[in-house]
């Protein structure tokens, strides 16, 4: 009687592995050392709340298991031995080897201790890596194309680091740099295959800041006809964002701005409906409005841009100073300094407003004074809402906001109100930050 519940049991999470979409050879689902190891393993990630079948999620960061008296290291440690066992039952190079191969790779992967890879690259974690490529290597001399992706992908996880701190060590740029590596490997695959929806999946994983790989992303999706319109938004948006912060790229994407701005904008305006398709929808617009100036060389299509940006943030009751600086820069540039000033003053109307953002505003208003030659209210303001303190990053990054051919104009304006007040911090930053 055990030996039939136990031959049950084993058929049944063998078709239960098939309907996970998982490529698993038909002797392995039957193969008890490798049921109790995958067992093992899928304890582990549900532990760490990672979702095998989600690959974005396995690049990601690892939460801490959240089990009262749960140990990883040993359980990692247990199902290494029994994958190792059923490992050994095999012969090397057969599919039933790669596919062992591949979940100690994993095992290895769970006994690091460190992800973050600040000091060095462990062990385990080379240890893992060398076990992935063997099986990697070991199928690329068979047929089974999308077991290959699988164990791309597996070593893409098991190469990434997994955390979220603002530094990023060599090492761990490294790592990170490995598993980008092995991610186009799996965009090649499908590229050959003409497997366009997966292609375009993979692509979205690639961590790239590359002008073209962003572009070949977007129009993958344009081609493929993207169901999905807010992903293609939001590619859109990166792409145009990091055109945003390289002018010179901004005459050579012309084409592609004028194109694919519309694009996402139709997208976020008809699908967007939480507070983060809203921020990318609101730096989008912002985007676009900094490319046209330069494609314009006027502030027509900027201004109905931060407009609405501006709009859509008042009108859900949010924090619109990101928008509105640019706005009241915009209008300064016009020469229309009342419509700037309001700008400056419905952002210092905010309740919660960093110092920062608050010496930008005032700092705003001041320059503003300047340039419609009432030196008096520039100084009142200076006095009562400024001052002169070594750190000023509201006037540091002030500047910024302005197109190349104003800056001089808005440096000059700083420059003569804050030589009035005898300020030598203030001085000393815009002499030394400004162009």
């Amino acid at each position: 009687m055990r030996v039939l519940i136990l031959l049950i049991s084993i058929l049944t999470y063998g078709q239960l592995i098939w309907s996970q979409n998982e490529f698993v050879p038909k002797a392995l689902s039957l193969n008890s050392d490798y049921i109790t190891g995958d067992k093992l393993l899928k304890e582990i990630e549900d532990s760490l709340m990672i979702d095998r079948l989600d690959y974005a999620k396995t690049l990601g960061g690892y939460s801490a298991p959240f089990k009262v008296g749960f140990d990883l290291h040993a359980l990692a440690k247990e199902a290494k031995k029994n994958l190792e066992s059923c490992f050994e039952s095999y012969e090397k190079g057969s599919i039933e080897s790669i596919k062992c191969l591949e979940k100690i790779a994993l095992c290895e992967h769970y006994l690091v201790r460190d992800f973050s890879h600040s000091d060095s690259l462990t062990h385990q974690y080379l240890s893992s890596i060398e076990k992935i490529n063997q099986s990697i290597s070991l199928q690329k001399s068979n047929p089974e194309t999308e077991f290959l992706v699988e164990l791309y992908y597996v070593a893409a996880q098991i190469a990434i680091p997994h955390f979220y701190w603002g530094y990023q060590s060599p090492n761990a740029a490294r790592a990170e740099e490995l598993a980008m590596e092995y991610l186009s490997c799996i965009e090649e695959i499908y590229k050959k295959l003409e497997m366009k929806d997966k292609q375009l999946r993979v692509l979205r994983l690639i961590e790239s800041r590359d002008l073209s790989n962003m572009l070949k992303t977007i129009e993958l999706g344009i081609e493929v006809n993207e169901p999905n319109k807010l992903a293609l938004a939001y590619d859109i948006r990166t792409f145009i964002h990091e055109i945003s912060y390289k002018k010179e790229a901004v005459s050579k994407y012309k084409s592609e701005i004028e194109r694919m701005g519309p694009i996402g904008y139709s997208a976020f305006e008809e699908f967007g409906s939480s507070k983060s398709d809203r921020d990318y929808f609101v730096s989008l617009l912002a985007d676009l409005a900094a490319c046209y100036v330069l494609i314009d060389h006027d502030f027509n299509r900027a201004r109905i841009q931060l407009e609405k940006a501006q709009k859509l943030r008042l009108e859900n009751q949010e924090s619109s100073y990101y928008v509105t600086h640019k706005l009241a820069a915009v209008y300064i540039q016009e020469s229309k300094f009342d419509l700037a000033d309001k700008q400056y003053q419905l952002s210092l109307s905010e309740e919660k407003l960093s110092v920062t953002v608050k010496e930008c505003a005032w700092f705003g208003r001041a320059v503003i004074a300047e340039l419609e030659g009432d030196p008096e209210k520039a100084n009142e303001i200076w006095a009562n809402k400024i001052g002169n303190k070594k750190i000023m990053n509201g006037i540091s990054s002030y500047q910024s906001y302005f197109r190349e051919d104003y800056k001089s104009k808005v440096k000059e304006a700083a420059l003569n109100l804050i030589k009035r007040q005898k300020a030598p911090d203030a001085l000393r930053i815009v002499e030394e930050s400004w162009v």
